[in-house]
């Protein structure tokens, strides 16, 4: 009976080492095989998705790091606060409903926060690539879209801007994430 309680432990303690193994280290951040299989049971994707998926958000945390991009607690409150007001909920009635559906408020605000924080990272990217913008491009986008805009190339100039990254914002992220991949160390493991 004790070798076999000792033969199950042992296996149990293979098992779960193999699940939770660091399969990739992006810039020194490990992804481990458990965080692959809950994205893809998560998202419902594929492994190959999941990894890049995974890849990109360590590339972007280790940018909102490096960038020191902070979202205060006053400022996820208030996001949390809107976001209640605009479900027509009190923000005890928004918890109550959060808790019914096994999220916990800690965990709810530090996902907003990290939500908050991507979004200012992106605005931050879209805003480089706004004032890295040549006015080459510029103008060969304001001939093709020329009936969406209301004056000459000169007047209309910062409203081209905003729609050339508007319409290319897809565009914009993935050759930066690109970008960062080409200069970033990845090791795959397993």
């Amino acid at each position: 009976m004790k070798y076999l309680f000792v033969t199950i432990f042992l296996t149990y303690e293979i098992l779960a080492g193999v699940v939770d193994a660091i399969a990739i280290v992006v810039n020194k951040e490990p992804i481990t095989l458990y965080e692959i299989d809950n994205v893809m049971q998560k998202q419902k994707v594929n492994k190959k998705i999941a990894i890049m998926g995974l890849i990109n958000d360590r590339l972007k945390d280790g940018d909102i790091k490096k960038f020191n991009i902070s979202i205060s607690s006053f400022s996820v409150q208030k996001r949390a606060m809107y976001i209640a007001q605009k479900n027509s909920l009190s923000i005890e009635k928004f918890k109550e409903l959060l808790l019914n559906r096994g999220i916990s408020w800690d965990s709810f605000k530090q996902d907003l926060r990290k939500s908050m924080k991507q979004e200012r990272y992106i605005s931050m990217v879209m805003q480089t690539k706004y004032s890295e913008l040549k006015e080459k491009f510029l103008k060969e986008f304001y001939q093709k879209h020329k009936s969406n805009f209301s004056g000459d190339f000169k007047h209309s100039a910062s409203e081209i801007r905003m729609l050339y990254l508007q319409t290319n914002e897809q565009k914009i992220l993935k050759n930066h994430f690109e970008k960062l991949k080409a200069n970033a160390d990845i090791r795959f493991l397993r």
